[in-house]
Formats: C-alpha cells, sequence, structure tokens
C-alpha cells in the first residue's frame, strides 16, 4: 500500500473542510461527478474495507452496490441514483472528496498551472477563474460555479496536482472502484 495515502486522504478532507458550501452548488446533491466509476487508491479501499469489517458499511450497502455496479458499469455502484446520494459518503476515496471541493485541474488548465508557479515564487493566491480553467468536477457544478465568478484558490490547485501524481505515480495500485466493489467478500 503506497504510504502517501493517509496523508492525500487527510488533504483531501481538509480542502472539503475549508469549502464555502453555502455557495457550493455541490452541497445541492447533484451527484452528476458521482455517476462515474473513479479510480481508487489501495489507501482508499483500505478506508472501506475497514468501514465494512467493523460495520460502518453493512453487508446491504454492499450487496446493493454490487448490484448496481453489475448493472451498470459507469457509474459508481456505492452512489444510490435513486437518492442522488453516496451510501459509503464518510468513507469515499479522497478523489470524490476532492472532486467536490471544486474538481480535480486537467491538463488543459494553463491558466492553472500558470497561477501556481506564480504562487510558489510570490505567494500571492489570488486564485484561478473557474471560468478560465479546465476541471474534471461535473458539468453542471463547472457551469454554475463560472457563471458566479467562483475562483479556485492556487493552493487548492496545488494539493490537487499532488493528488493527482499521485494517482499517477502509483498506478500499479490503481483500481476503479466498481473492480473493487464487485472483489469485497
Amino acid at each position: 500500500m503506497n504510504y502517501e495515502g493517509p496523508i492525500i486522504r487527510k488533504l483531501a478532507l481538509e480542502l472539503h473542510n475549508n469549502v464555502d458550501w453555502s455557495t457550493h452548488p455541490c452541497h445541492l446533491g447533484n451527484g452528476d461527478c458521482c455517476e462515474e466509476n473513479v479510480p481508487t487508491g489501495a489507501y482508499d479501499r483500505h478506508v472501506i474495507y475497514n468501514a465494512i469489517r467493523t460495520g460502518n458499511i453493512s453487508q446491504v450497502v454492499v450487496a446493493q452496490a454490487k448490484e448496481r455496479a453489475a448493472q451498470n458499469e459507469e457509474s459508481c455502484g456505492f452512489f444510490n441514483l435513486d437518492t442522488r446520494s453516496c451510501d459509503v459518503y464518510n468513507f469515499r476515496p479522497a478523489n470524490c472528496i476532492i472532486a467536490g471541493t471544486g474538481g480535480f485541474v486537467n491538463e488543459k488548465s494553463h491558466n492553472a498551472i500558470e497561477s501556481v508557479f506564480k504562487y510558489r515564487h510570490t505567494g500571492e493566491d489570488d486564485g484561478v477563474a473557474i471560468m478560465h480553467m479546465g476541471t474534471s468536477m461535473c458539468r453542471g457544478c463547472h457551469n454554475k460555479l463560472a457563471k458566479q465568478g467562483k475562483r479556485i484558490r492556487v493552493a487548492i490547485i496545488e494539493a490537487y496536482c499532488t493528488v493527482i501524481d499521485d494517482y499517477r505515480n502509483n498506478s500499479a495500485e490503481i483500481m476503479k472502484i466498481n473492480d473493487f466493489i464487485t472483489e469485497i467478500k
């Protein structure tokens, strides 16, 4: 297991706890970004396994997730399409935690990447307008935040890059969530 997993999860939770949820569209439970078969790291899976083992995630939830994963390979099995909510929300992967805080910055985000370099040299963090960058958050949230003129702090963008780099550097440990769900005993 990658030793950086706990650090990445802690970072994701810190970012999540620093979002202004009163103005962020994700608090409305859109769940569009949850309709993906997201990659999970070894530590993410360890957290979910431990929650199942200790009874914090019930066998009923696991059985429902397996059924949903088998029916729809593209959508996360833990995402309940009827309630538009995550059945393992408190134990969800770091990838999911961060996506809700503003979305992973994608490779097309030249403005964001340039701002990270500026921030490192000057310490100025005036953020990057969401409308001027590409993210992998769901289109609905991206468009709502862009129309509001929201900006993502450069420190958060840099943290996203850390998580993406961790996933890329440890790609042998990465598994799609539905592949993991089908393996749960």
